[in-house]
């Protein structure tokens, strides 16, 4: 327990785990169209980055998180979070959006390219949302001499899964720790990955350090 190196692959460094960021985000430098939205869906702690680089009116709204990662960022940003998804997945807070706030107009800062439905749950079930992509993800070349044998890697996003086998190969001796399902599915393509117990960062670090 506790003897394999843990590498995290994420932009966001966590304690306990050697910081490889394999992802980095590009702000795209757009005018936000905040005119008449009552409310805020934020799906990640860059989005809260992207939008807080553009304006600062948008605090002033009601703000739905994804998780406690992206509400902490709101927090330091200087903004409250009026509602958090139990789950942190896009579409658990698309559907909760739905059910129980369906008559709010919803401003949602995006990546180029995402993983989640949220967008579609929302347009079917009747809620107005304008979307805007404000940021992209791309890849940073890695030192792969610096991951260590026997090492445990935590995977926090499809797209640090694409950046990292863009690169490097598989070594038998590393195991694989997915931050949720959707990047479990992107890791089997390569690898048969364990799964964080819930979708936050801590927590697939806390997983790997015990593998």
């Amino acid at each position: 327990m506790g003897i394999r190196p843990v590498v995290l692959l994420s932009p966001t460094p966590s304690e306990g785990a050697l910081h490889l960021p394999v992802i980095e985000t590009e702000f795209i430098h757009e005018s936000v169209l905040l005119t008449g939205c009552e409310a805020v869906i934020f799906t990640s702690k860059q989005a809260v980055s992207a939008l807080d680089s553009r304006c600062q009116t948008w605090k002033n709204l009601k703000i739905f998180s994804v998780g406690a990662g992206t509400s902490r960022a709101v927090s330091e940003a200087g903004a409250t979070v009026f509602y958090e998804a139990s789950k942190a997945y896009g579409d658990n807070l698309a559907q909760e959006i739905a059910e129980k706030f369906p008559d709010l107009f919803y401003y949602y800062p995006r990546a180029e390219t995402v993983v989640s439905d949220l967008e579609s749950i929302l347009k079917v079930a009747g809620v107005r949302l304008r979307s805007q992509t404000l940021y992209r993800t791309r890849c940073r070349t890695i030192e792969t001499a610096l991951i260590p044998e026997n090492a445990a890697l935590v995977f926090t996003a499809p797209s640090t899964v694409n950046c990292f086998f863009k690169q490097t190969d598989w070594q038998t001796n590393w195991r694989a720790v997915a931050i949720g399902d959707r990047t479990a599915d992107a890791l089997r393509t390569y690898v048969n990955p364990f799964v964080s117990p819930e979708p936050a960062i801590d927590a697939a670090v806390a997983l790997a350090s015990e593998l």
